[in-house]
């Protein structure tokens, strides 16, 4: 054969490969449809009418809820349905039902708690080696329907940055879903002092034939993010949800001497499980501890020359100041004030001449922003020259 007929037999074959790459394709290529799905427990139809076609049903939650969805395989002998994100790009559960047949129809049913937004439910045909047309093409229906989570966390919160704060002796009812299956919560302890923790989880694993491990874990972490204490939640028999249900929830309690300071208790999902928990600290709000102020002595008065009087008192240890108050009346109705923060002598002056004043001390002492006083002394007199 020559060289040019060599060429042209090349050619010939890679021309007819090329046509049967693009038979292949288009009979494989997968096409989309696009759908409404309401979450009101009302059947939906729906066929895939082609080889490789997947169907989109566009479900939108308006609050937090337990949603339970229901497939139903018809006339189409092998599918999944998977519910997504809204961009489609993550899978939160799914479902398959292989050999429906009209007369037999198989049913799927995805059980989820969610957060309110936008997902997407897609139906496909399964996999199968040797597919008949009616195991790859056929009809289904779709049921949705939602119950209120009855959830009061706050969501993003499954990061420090994010945590939600708690207020001391109340708690939260929070939940774990299948889109997010872990919550931080911080906590601020005013003062070093015993705190109890309270975390109660009402949902089994859903991965796990058995509930050795339970379907949920917790810790209490520092500021640092170092675990205080934790449940074992990788060690068989060692979780303290085990067995937990919203029938039969389970409570891990955490007792512990805590510094002043922030902390953070974390509540995770845990194979696959998926509901609601309730999560409380107990603890002591910062006491005002009483102050007592000793009444002073009565001060001592002195002449000090023309309309001037010298008062002194005895140094009373422990306090920030004194305040003495002088006037003209035996019962200090109008008197005047004068405070002194160091020292045991004042001298007033500018004072009425020939008359009697009156005077007394207390002492005070200052605690932060505040200022705690003692009772007033007994009066001393004297007639100014």
């Amino acid at each position: 054969m020559k060289a040019y007929e060599k060429q042209s037999v090349r050619w010939l074959m890679f021309t007819l490969l090329a046509v049967l790459a693009m038979y292949f394709l288009a009979a494989g290529r997968a096409s989309a449809q696009d759908y409404t799905l309401e979450p009101n427990g009302n059947w939906v139809n729906g066929e895939i009418a082609e080889k490789g076609e997947a169907n989109w049903h566009k479900l939108t939650l308006p609050i937090d809820a337990h949603l339970v969805l229901t497939y139903q395989a018809e006339g189409l002998g092998y599918s999944d349905v998977s519910l997504m994100n809204e961009d489609k790009a993550i899978s939160i559960g799914t479902g398959s039902c292989k050999g429906a047949t009209a007369k037999n129809p198989k049913s799927a049913v995805l059980d989820l708690w969610l957060e309110a937004g936008v997902y997407q439910v897609k139906v496909a045909a399964g996999f199968v080696a040797f597919p008949k047309p009616e195991d790859i093409t056929g009809t289904y229906r779709l049921n949705a329907k939602y119950t209120p989570a009855g959830n009061k966390d706050r969501e993003p919160n499954n990061v420090i940055e994010t945590a939600m704060p708690l207020e001391m002796n109340k708690g939260i009812t929070g939940m774990i879903s299948g889109a997010d299956n872990v919550d931080l919560y911080r906590i601020t302890v005013p003062y070093k002092q015993d705190v109890e923790i309270n975390v109660t989880v009402m949902f089994p694993p859903r991965t796990l034939r058995d509930d050795s491990y339970g379907g949920a874990m917790s810790a209490l972490w520092d500021a640092n993010m170092k675990a205080l204490k934790e449940t074992a939640g990788n060690i068989p028999g060692g979780n303290a949800f085990r067995g937990a249900t919203e029938s039969s929830p389970k409570t891990w309690t955490v007792k512990e001497n805590l510094a002043a300071g922030t902390y953070y208790i974390k509540v995770e999902g845990f194979n696959g499980g998926q509901g609601r928990y309730n999560v409380s600290w107990k603890g002591e709000k910062q006491k005002e501890t009483a102050v007592t102020v000793k009444k002073m002595s009565k001060p001592k008065l002195k002449r000090a020359g023309s309309r001037k009087l010298k008062v002194s008192w005895k140094k009373q240890k422990g306090v920030s100041g004194y305040q003495i108050q002088y006037g003209t009346k035996s019962n200090m109705k109008g008197a005047k004030k004068k405070t002194v923060n160091s020292g045991t002598k004042l001298t007033l002056s500018r004072l009425k001449k020939g008359k009697t004043y009156y005077v007394r001390i207390c002492a005070f002492l200052k605690k932060g922003t505040k200022k705690y006083y003692g009772k007033w002394s007994a009066v001393s007199k004297i007639k100014v020259k």
